[in-house]
């Protein structure tokens, strides 16, 4: 019975002292998995953040290298000529083969003010017409962001006579959903997921700077993600686009005329993040392990060293009682153990 009791002794010894050692480090390890994984998350967010900021920069130089492209072409002597003399078979000859020169134009138009002389495309003028009237009457160059069937950047400019009169507009438009090469200029130059979305639908994305129209197009992104069309900018929880989870950061682009064009997003694969969060856990399970080892070894050892004693005295103790009253216990301690030693 005696002999259960010292085990017994011994193994409580054992657990408590690990006890004490695993929880502060179990503590420690849970609250480093979650600090980190909150540092990886605002990590990714500065990121997209950052990329966002260098796509509103390319978003703006594309819409200046537009609206001076529509300049230029207004000053040319050859679509002067044709205008002032109205004549529409060179004014047509020469949206052609402007048209034809200039592959990153998707749409052209010359118009004298009240009529379409040249249209690559009748479907753009219908959404842009407003555009082409208030560049007419106001004889100033336009440009920026618009939003119809299509979403694109439209540069107009006024064409004039030796005279100031304004002999009509030339309006140019690159598309971002038709054609898409903005899209993927951005997402090959900021190496990003790029979505564009419109009243909580995907109309175009491009990620490593291949586009993907068909297949995401009417994906709906709603409330249940976090997104919310009001939102300026706005973190989502992770939303599933085509069997992938992104963490992504919209921004709301205005249009020309000042309102709610669509929103750009920056995307992240999820994947990323959670690979990330499973590397850090991994590492922190690998240091709660080895800390677990070396308690149960320095436990070990301590309760060796704590018992080891008591046992001699135990033995002492029961050999005094078997009758052997010559039997000593040597006292090498000068703890409590010791000063029993000591009266024995």
């Amino acid at each position: 019975m005696r002999y259960q009791k010292r085990e017994s002794l011994k193994i409580k010894l054992i657990i408590s002292i690990i006890l004490l050692i695993i929880l502060p480090i179990t503590i420690a390890a849970a609250y480093s998995i979650a600090a980190l994984s909150e540092k990886t998350r605002k990590e990714m967010r500065a990121s997209l953040e950052s990329r966002m900021t260098a796509a509103d920069l390319i978003f703006e130089n594309e819409v200046r290298r537009v609206h001076e492209s529509a300049r230029i072409i207004a000053r040319d002597n050859g679509l002067y000529f044709a205008m002032q003399f109205n004549i529409l078979s060179q004014v047509a000859k020469y949206g052609r083969a402007l048209k034809a020169e200039k592959p990153e134009i998707d749409e052209l138009i010359i118009t004298n003010g009240e009529e379409i002389l040249y249209s690559s495309d009748d479907a753009f003028h219908n959404f842009s017409a407003a555009m082409i009237k208030k560049v007419y009457s106001e004889k100033k160059a336009v440009s920026g962001i618009i939003a119809g069937n299509d979403i694109g950047i439209l540069g107009a400019a006024p064409i004039f006579d030796d005279s100031s009169r304004c002999m009509g507009v030339i309006a140019i438009y690159s598309s971002l959903i038709t054609n898409g090469q903005i899209l993927s200029h951005i997402s090959e130059k900021l190496k990003s997921t790029v979505i564009i979305m419109r009243g909580g639908k995907i109309e175009s994305m491009a990620d490593e700077g291949k586009r993907n129209v068909a297949s995401v197009k009417g994906i709906r992104i709603g409330a249940e993600s976090g997104f919310s069309a009001e939102s300026d900018i706005y973190v989502s929880k992770p939303v599933k686009i085509l069997n992938k989870e992104y963490y992504a950061l919209f921004r709301e682009m205005k249009g020309v005329d000042g309102t709610a064009a669509f929103h750009l997003g920056m995307a992240e694969d999820s994947s990323d993040l959670v690979n990330s969060i499973r590397e850090i856990v991994r590492n922190m399970v690998l240091i709660c392990l080895g800390g677990i080892i070396v308690a149960v070894l320095l436990t070990i050892a301590a309760a060796q060293y704590l018992l080891n004693p008591l046992n001699t005295l135990i033995k002492t103790l029961t050999d005094i009682s078997a009758g052997n009253l010559k039997r000593r216990f040597e006292v090498k301690k000068h703890d409590e153990i010791g000063v029993v030693g000591a009266y024995l």
